[in-house]
């Protein structure tokens, strides 16, 4: 792709801007300070499910507090006697909302917690191991109502080579299954997790929504020229980027996977975000990092770690590169 200023590029530092009723859908090239990024109003997580519903994501209960931090244990990572923190603290909620007695409230993996696991095992057919495997995260999800019905209209879409294929497990959306391609090869070649490239591609463009990215695959709104060329966009009175003969040029791709890998090579070769990039390899702690340093909204971080946990697309972040290439 060549040597690249990573200067030259709008890095959409304007977060979020579809998610807020104060903001426009896309943003100019350039704003005038990072002062004038506003804080997320306090119903930003119901316009984040109203995104999601927009972008025909089933969404059948509501999920108990912190309960994105759970679907750790459905890849793998299961919780059992002295482990403690906020996955603890998530199952402490979620036993209770299922229903199960006597759940203890410490953060705390004790023998207290053990014994409501074996209850709640025992009551839904399982082992009471006392061990908060994935199995019994599924038990407990469908318990929770949280567990979707198939839908045959929304088909995944076709893996770009038979390579991927093998590799990229279908997400059942149709717009995420676009991106993953390009935030796993981002991955591979440049260090930022998977995982946090594909929350911070759902709200930059609003679950694809956004004119740029609707129409010319430029998830991130990038400057420059891009697989596909440049389309040339200003600022309308009201703060929409629309086409134009006259203003900034920018990127278009020949799908979304381009625009997430050449997005997650501007990123890592950009000297402002030397500090973030050494946390790769560390998913959750290079989405905090983000805060301050990449977006001066407090609260972006958070919003990308949420919908990590909610998609679970950590899973994603342990995808070898396919053995021919990309």
């Amino acid at each position: 792709m060549g040597d690249k200023n990573p200067k030259e590029y709008s890095l959409a530092k304007r977060m979020l801007q579809g998610l807020t009723s104060k903001e426009p859908e896309e943003s100019p090239a350039e704003p005038a300070s990072e002062d004038s990024e506003p804080a997320l109003e306090g119903d930003h997580l119901g316009k984040i499910l109203g995104a999601l519903k927009s972008a025909a994501v089933k969404i059948s209960a509501v999920e108990p507090h912190d309960y994105g931090h759970l679907l750790r244990v459905r890849t793998g990572e299961p919780l059992s006697l002295r482990d403690r923190g906020d996955k603890v603290h998530a199952l402490e909620v979620a036993l209770r909302a299922a229903g199960v007695a006597d759940v203890p409230s410490i953060g705390r993996f004790d023998t207290g917690l053990e014994e409501a696991v074996k209850r709640f095992q025992g009551q839904h057919g399982l082992k009471p191991s006392g061990v908060f495997c994935s199995e019994t995260f599924e038990a407990l999800h469908v318990a929770l109502g949280l567990a979707e019905e198939a839908d045959d209209s929304a088909a995944p879409a076709a893996p770009r080579s038979q390579a991927e294929a093998q590799i990229l497990p279908p997400t059942g959306n149709a717009f995420l299954d676009g991106l993953v391609p390009g935030a796993v090869r981002g991955m591979h070649e440049f260090g930022l997790p998977a995982s946090v490239l594909l929350a911070m591609a759902i709200l930059e463009s609003q679950w694809g929504e956004r004119l740029l990215a609707r129409d010319h695959h430029n998830v991130f709104a990038l400057t420059g020229e891009g697989s596909a060329g440049s389309v040339v966009m200003c600022a309308a009175p009201s703060g929409h980027l629309e086409p134009s003969g006259t203003g900034t040029s920018y990127r278009a791709y020949s799908d979304p996977a381009d625009s997430v890998a050449d997005f997650a090579e501007v990123f890592a070769k950009a000297a402002d975000y030397k500090g973030i990039m050494t946390h790769r390899g560390q998913p959750d702690s290079f989405a905090r990092a983000l805060t301050g340093a990449y977006s001066a909204n407090p609260q972006y971080g958070s919003l990308v770690l949420r919908l990590m946990g909610q998609f679970d697309l950590y899973r994603f972040d342990r995808i070898a590169p396919p053995s021919q290439g990309w």
